[in-house]
């Protein structure tokens, strides 16, 4: 019974433990250059937030699943080397004293690893342009999955830890 209610809180929080986005504010001034290619990535894969917002808790599992195909937008992104330059950012704003809590859930998601960022790193962002697809909600609803359309090539962006959101879910039910 105890393995049930904890299942189903893990369940239930798990759109907040990774709803996450970089955006232009949490950037500190000596970070902008080297974290402009993260924000316009994770603002291009954001879906929209206001809908969620309204849905508020009447559909979690609709919101994991967006949640899911935003990260895997950004963690299997190609454009540029998004693993490096987010490490930089990342870095960067921890120097800086930035907003790091969703740059570095992002990080751990995505399970990139941590550089030192140093002034002079900045010119690997020059020339970037980033591409991206932003995941839809009607595919993500219609499939429960990545939206096909969706950059990158690595499948499963309903996992988290390795696990299937949607297995979570049965897990909790099931017991």
């Amino acid at each position: 019974m105890r393995s049930a209610v904890f299942l189903s809180a893990i369940v239930a929080v798990l759109p907040v433990a990774f709803a996450e986005e970089v955006e232009a504010e949490d950037v500190p001034a000596a970070c902008t250059a080297i974290c402009a290619p993260v924000v316009t990535l994770s603002n291009t894969c954001d879906l929209d937030r206001n809908t969620r917002r309204l849905r508020r808790d009447n559909d979690d599992a609709q919101d994991a699943a967006e949640e899911a195909a935003e990260i895997n937008c950004i963690c299997t992104n190609r454009s540029f080397d998004v693993a490096n330059v987010m490490a930089l950012c990342a870095s960067c704003m921890n120097q800086n004293r930035g907003d790091v809590e969703d740059i570095n859930r992002i990080m751990a998601q995505c399970t990139f690893a941590s550089t030192t960022y140093a002034p002079s790193a900045t010119g690997v962002v020059q020339g970037i342009n980033v591409d991206a697809t932003r995941p839809t909600a009607s595919a993500v609803a219609q499939n429960g999955n990545t939206p096909a359309g969706s950059s990158g090539t690595r499948t499963g962006a309903g996992s988290i830890f390795g696990l299937g959101v949607a297995g979570l879910g049965a897990l909790a039910l099931g017991l």
